[in-house]
């Protein structure tokens, strides 16, 4: 038994180190790293430097490739096989719907404590230097003018400065490879918490407009099944369903999250719950030509609302080092390639006439995808409009009320004060023309005002 228990484990080590170092999910410079469809098959550093090199405007190899060669520029496996698969899958059940035990949730780290709290358990001139550092930093962002992608470049070189400090000044010499990793963690976590606002999905950025455009992509694909995406999952298993149901949860879970190290956390759960869900299907570990279709079928019917938010937010304030290598960003790669295959879907991927793929996807009247975003968009616009131009006319309706019952609470108040002011007067004439009480009369002598002496009339 325990011969059989070391090989399975054996056999899964060697499937993950298999997937970790799948060559087509490496950056196109073949630095090493992972690449990322959000940088056309780079990784964030090469992107960046290749960028800078031959100008903003001029484009990267793969920047804009044609619809038919989606599947390669984002690194997918698998499809090419759609054919053969389907012919396995055939005498299956199909069940569009599917309902929801994962891992336990990995033991959190000391950074995932308040930092504040986490600061304590250091030395005070430690303690002091990390936090003096990071509200420098932080008041430099929010003070900041620049560009989200610039403020995002700003924070990667902040990471990296900050990494390079706890490596070779002499107040973290004796903290070790783990408590310098730790602190980074704990640094990212409560920049990025305090910053937050400032920096996800800001309106001088379009990932809210991608967002909904992704969200309308996904509707139009809700015919897809489990045919039509060559899945290997047993989706009338419950526990399948369980799993499944978990992973998309996770989707749903990075909009409550702010750190990228948490979104990043539910990222890794969701593909898990995923692979899981494969090998209690088939009862073995799944390969990538498995797990990327079953991953695109969670995100479709995940319905995840800032999705693409979600991915470009992490691109831009995780740690580069947990995206480019590890299983974290072997997981956040796929996840991007998946939302990337998703957004080019053609007819040819799926190996289906045109005529009925037009049909599924509602292209009616030789009308394209970009014809009816734009008829959509012209709709929401309109939709828009109407929506502000009775805003304002009820604005100005409400104005009006609130200026007329201000005008009469002004005449009333006018009206007070004149009437306060006669009665006052009317008083202090009482008061002058009366004679003094007679207790203010001394004994045996004459009275302090002396009655003969007339008192002036006050005039107003």
């Amino acid at each position: 038994l325990v011969k059989s228990m070391a090989t399975s484990m054996n056999d899964q080590q060697n499937k993950m180190t298999s997937r970790l170092s799948n060559p087509e999910l490496r950056c196109k410079n073949h630095c090493g790293f992972y690449g990322n469809p959000i940088y056309s098959g780079y990784c964030s550093k090469c992107y960046k430097e290749l960028h800078s090199q031959r100008g903003p405007q001029a484009p990267l190899e793969g920047e804009t490739p044609p619809p038919n060669d989606a599947i390669a520029t984002t690194g997918l496996q698998g499809f090419t096989k759609f054919e053969e698969r389907k012919n396995v899958l055939s005498g299956k059940r199909i069940l569009k719907a599917v309902v929801p035990v994962t891992k336990k949730p990995k033991k959190p780290s000391r950074s995932s404590e308040p930092f504040s709290e986490f600061l304590k358990t250091l030395k005070k001139p430690v303690a002091q230097d990390i936090s003096q550092h990071l509200k420098m930093f932080h008041d430099q962002i929010t003070k900041s003018t620049a560009s989200i992608d610039e403020i995002g470049e700003m924070v990667q070189d902040f990471y990296v400065s900050t990494a390079e400090r706890l490596k070779t000044h002499p107040l973290f010499r004796t903290m070790s490879e783990e408590q310098q990793e730790d602190m980074v963690d704990g640094i990212e976590r409560h920049l990025m918490t305090n910053i937050y606002t400032q920096v996800y999905s800001v309106p001088t950025s379009d990932d809210a407009m991608k967002d909904l455009l992704l969200k309308r992509r996904i509707r139009m694909l809700s015919w897809l099944d489990q045919t039509h995406l060559a899945i290997t999952m047993d989706l009338a298993n419950v526990k399948v369903q369980e799993l499944v149901s978990k992973a998309r949860d996770e989707l749903h879970a990075m909009d409550e999250k702010k750190p990228p190290i948490d979104k990043l956390l539910c990222i890794s759960n969701c593909c898990n719950n995923v692979l899981t869900a494969l090998k209690l299907s088939q009862d073995h570990l799944a390969s990538a030509d498995e797990f990327v279709p079953a991953l695109i079928y969670t995100v479709i019917y995940s319905t995840a609302e800032h999705l693409y938010s979600n991915l470009n937010y992490i691109s831009r304030f995780s740690n580069p080092n947990r995206l480019m290598s590890g299983e974290t960003g072997y997981y956040f790669t796929n996840l991007s390639a998946a939302v990337s295959f998703i957004e080019n879907l053609t007819a040819e991927n799926l190996k289906m006439p045109q005529e009925e793929f037009d049909k599924k996807m509602g292209f009616v009247d030789g009308k394209t995808d970009a014809d009816l975003l734009i008829e959509e968009d012209n709709f929401v616009e309109d939709e828009e409009r109407v929506f502000i131009l009775r805003s304002y006319s009820e604005g100005v309706k409400e104005a009006s009320v609130r200026h007329s019952t201000l005008q009469q609470e002004c005449v009333e108040l006018l009206k007070k004060m004149k009437d306060f002011r006669t009665g006052v007067r009317e008083q202090i004439d009482g008061v002058l023309s009366t004679p003094p009480p007679k207790s203010l009369y001394k004994r045996n002598q004459e009275p302090v005002v002396p009655t003969g002496i007339l008192i002036p009339h006050l005039e107003n």
